[in-house]
């Protein structure tokens, strides 16, 4: 596999870990909150992230069997994701993190399979490393709304990594939530630091 076809990849199980992870850390009920910015679910949106990646790996499979199909394009896509996302929020989660740790080994095995002749040098291309990063790129967001929706995980070191990681310079909505999120956290940090507040002394005047 070519280096940039490899660096993609490395980030797409990077990011699908950082999913699992939360997923399995998340407090009770935690799931079932909804995200302020999207105005849906915690559980919706692991479903919807699940069932984007599997119509990725999905649009691979038909690329190899010789239906050229583009990523993320094809005649009822939107259909098959509110099927599949229906399907997934369903609890408990486990069927969409199964979903999408198949959904990530299906695409690293085609991209295998093609071999270094087949990646492309054109973004639009379903073979090109830019496609296949941009399929982890777009859960990299997610690590906002998690941090905003669960503060009992705000403390995760692997999911503050996830959320501050990515330059949002050039995508203003994001970057706002990004620095607003890194202040509360930095002010967590120095309220950990410091410690308990002495508690008063008595007065206790002769």
């Amino acid at each position: 596999m070519l280096p940039e076809l490899r660096a993609a990849a490395d980030k797409l199980i990077f990011d699908t870990a950082n999913i699992q992870h939360v997923v399995k850390h998340l407090p009770r009920k935690a799931a079932d909150r909804t995200v302020e910015a999207t105005g849906l679910t915690l559980r919706e949106t692991f479903a919807l992230i699940s069932a984007r990646q599997e119509w990725y790996a999905r649009s691979v499979d038909q690329h190899l069997r010789g239906k050229h199909l583009a990523a993320g394009d094809g005649a009822g896509e939107q259909e098959y994701l509110l099927k599949k996302r229906r399907q997934y929020e369903k609890p408990p989660l486990k069927d969409a993190l199964r979903a999408l740790s198949d959904a990530r080994d299906r695409l690293i095995a085609a991209f295998e399979r093609a071999g270094d002749d087949a990646a492309s040098d054109d973004p639009g291309s379903i073979w090109s490393p830019a496609a296949l990063l941009a399929q982890a790129h777009h859960m990299e967001p997610h690590a906002l709304d998690i941090a905003e929706t669960v503060p009992e995980l705000r403390g995760d070191p692997l999911l503050l990594n996830w959320a501050f990681n990515p330059d949002y310079r050039d995508r203003p909505d994001l970057h706002e939530r990004q620095q607003r999120l890194f202040a509360i956290v930095r002010k967590d940090l120095n309220r950990a630091d410091a410690g308990p507040e002495p508690a008063p002394e008595d007065s206790n005047e002769s």
